[in-house]
């Protein structure tokens, strides 16, 4: 490499260098900006977690509650099914004469 290309070389390097220095500060700020962001949004993850253990016996409650009431349902309509499917047998006979 000859001296000239080297002195070009150094020249972009220092011109390069000014350029990243200036766009440091900027970058530094909004990295610190996002790590706030961040930690705040760990804090709220954590918050909803406790709160999911909290309510999860009562999830658990609702489930089952929810699944009592549709075995309920079908059984109920199973029932009605079977009265409108053979209603000859809950009508009297009507006898002649």
């Amino acid at each position: 490499m000859s001296v000239t290309s080297l002195r070009k070389q150094q020249a972009d390097d220092q011109a390069a260098l000014k350029t990243d220095e200036a766009a440091f500060p900027e970058l530094e700020s909004s990295a610190n900006t996002h790590t706030e962001a961040l930690k705040s949004a760990e804090k709220l993850t954590m918050k909803a977690k406790e709160e999911l253990k909290t309510a999860a016996p009562l999830i658990q409650k609702i489930r089952s509650l929810d699944q009592k009431i549709a075995e309920q349902t079908k059984a109920i309509s199973e029932g009605v099914d079977a009265c409108t499917r053979k209603p000859e047998r809950l009508r009297p006979t009507s006898s002649p004469g």
